[in-house]
């Protein structure tokens, strides 16, 4: 009787945290890795809410004060630029730097004007596979970025999508926020608990 109803507490809270992870995303982490800094970015990026702005040809880069931050090859590549994402309008103080080398596709973002950057042809909603660039001989100091988590966001109902910089987290893992996720797993395992309990007197009695 008991194990039945921790079980259907366990589906309850499941059905509540499959959701938060359901939609499309792309994160990138910006990372000190020995003397240099390291950009990795993995998810993919639904298009369907925002505006095709332009075509272009662009290299990984980034410049914090600007908002600007581009994972991938080093070598121009052909990409394209949507309109509609809003967030933070920076995340540090430094000035435009180019990444030494890099592989994978060109994916980032122009905060300041709200626009993200997929490769040329992206499919919406496809994977992007892995995108990787390095700064060599370098710091997240050095290059002004200030050290936490950055979300910028766009559409709404089952386009919402989210583009999510962790930059310095790994080495400063204060500065990372606790997952939504931890935070209503431990609720939910927190209510079966107080809901288990009472039945545990009454048998007791």
């Amino acid at each position: 009787m008991h194990m039945n109803h921790f079980i259907k507490m366990i589906a309850i809270v499941s059905s509540l945290i499959v959701p938060l992870t359901a939609h499309a995303a792309y994160i990138l982490t910006l990372d000190q890795v020995g003397n240099n800094v390291i950009a990795t970015g993995g998810g993919s990026i639904d298009l369907a809410d925002l505006a095709f702005f332009s075509s272009g040809f662009d290299v990984a880069l980034l410049d914090p004060d600007l908002t600007i931050i581009i994972a991938g090859s080093a070598a121009s590549s052909p990409d394209s630029y949507y309109s509609g994402i809003a967030g933070p309008a920076g995340f540090g103080s430094g000035s435009g730097s180019d990444a030494t080398s890099g592989a994978g596709g060109v994916v980032g973002i122009v905060a300041a004007s709200g626009k993200i950057i997929v490769p040329d042809s992206y499919a919406s909603g496809a994977s992007l596979g892995t995108s990787t660039s390095t700064f060599d001989n370098t710091t997240l100091a050095a290059l002004g970025v200030t050290p936490g988590t950055y979300e910028w966001t766009w559409g709404t109902g089952p386009d919402a999508d989210s583009f999510t910089l962790d930059a310095g987290t790994a080495s400063n893992p204060e500065s990372a926020p606790e997952p939504a996720t931890l935070s209503l797993l431990a609720a939910g395992l927190a209510g079966i608990g107080l809901v288990r309990r009472p039945r545990n007197t009454i048998a007791s009695d």
